[in-house]
């Protein structure tokens, strides 16, 4: 039976793509921002009190989220929609050279963001109109990143390796699952290839509810969705995101979170992460050159049914 007539009978299938992924949303939303709330609700009570006796518990519960309420309902919606796990979530091998370069892409972005994120907060607080509205809103925001930045830091090897399994492992495999599995195999069958790309990437970016990362946010989204596509492989993002992410426990593990989001440095340092950052943006500008080549290159050499979409 081949995958057009399984499409015919499955439940979903003859949904339009916008529609199945604004469905899937949605679902997603309710489950993972509304039903895992009221978990950790139950669990620990509504003040959130993040101290040594409730922050396992609270990590936990996120990890399990991310399996139940992400990874698991992309699964059963794929099905629905008659992909099979391997077409549907791009569970092939990666190229070597498209891994490696997309591994070296991730670490140029680390400073890409940084210094963009210490350039906007500088902008944004010397503006003459508007600054308490903005330092409120920021204010909010960052109490928000203080219970993300709570669930991140610890103070042994053991309660590293819990917190590496929370925030690195479980997002790389739940997320990616979801944004450049589902929500990209279906965008593609709409729209372009780019246009595909760029709105994974903001959605990604937008469910993730931060501001004032919009736009780092929107760049590490466009990046994992498009090493997805060009390696026709879910593998090259989920290792990316889980690096990412990585790095972040890691310096909030031997900084201190207490520097983790400190913007406020002299002018020679922002000038300096500045020029990092421009040589960071040249260097992963190149790379993305050389993916898309690598792209075409691997088009050209497959059979005209085959090539990746």
């Amino acid at each position: 039976m081949d995958d057009n007539l399984k499409r015919i009978h499955a439940p979903l299938s003859s949904f339009h793509p916008l529609l199945f992924v604004a469905l899937v949303l949605l679902v997603i939303f309710f489950l993972y921002q509304i039903v895992s709330a009221v978990l950790v609700i139950s669990f620990v009570g509504v003040e959130l009190n993040y101290d040594k006796e409730n922050i396992d518990t609270i990590r936990i519960i996120t990890m399990f989220a991310q399996f139940m309420f992400l990874l698991i309902p992309s699964v059963i919606l794929t099905m629905l929609r008659g992909d099979t796990m391997k077409n549907g979530f791009r569970l092939n091998y990666p190229p070597g050279k498209i891994l490696f370069i997309s591994i070296a892409g991730i670490l140029m972005l680390q400073p890409i963001m940084q210094a963009y994120l210490v350039i906007q907060n500088k902008i944004l607080f010397s503006l003459p109109f508007g600054t308490e509205y903005i330092k409120m809103l920021k204010e909010f925001f960052d109490t928000l990143e203080q219970s993300t930045l709570n669930l991140v830091s610890s103070d042994n090897i053991p309660e590293l390796i819990l917190v590496v399994l929370v925030i690195a492992v479980t997002p790389a495999i739940c997320e990616e699952g979801l944004f450049r599995g589902l929500v990209l195999k279906n965008m593609l069958l709409f729209s372009t290839p780019a246009r595909a790309v760029a709105t994974t990437g903001i959605i990604f970016a937008m469910f993730h509810f931060h501001p004032f990362n919009l736009l780092p946010l929107i760049l590490v989204g466009i990046f994992l969705t498009y090493i997805t596509y060009v390696s026709n492989s879910i593998f090259p993002a989920v290792i990316c995101h889980f690096i990412n992410n990585l790095l972040a426990v890691l310096s909030v593990f031997f900084y201190g979170k207490e520097n983790f989001n400190d913007f406020n440095i002299p002018l020679n340092e922002t000038l300096a992460l500045s020029g990092i950052g421009v040589i960071c943006a040249v260097c992963l500008y190149f790379l993305m050159k050389i993916l898309s080549r690598e792209h075409q290159m691997r088009n050209t050499n497959l059979p005209e049914n085959m090539n990746v979409q």
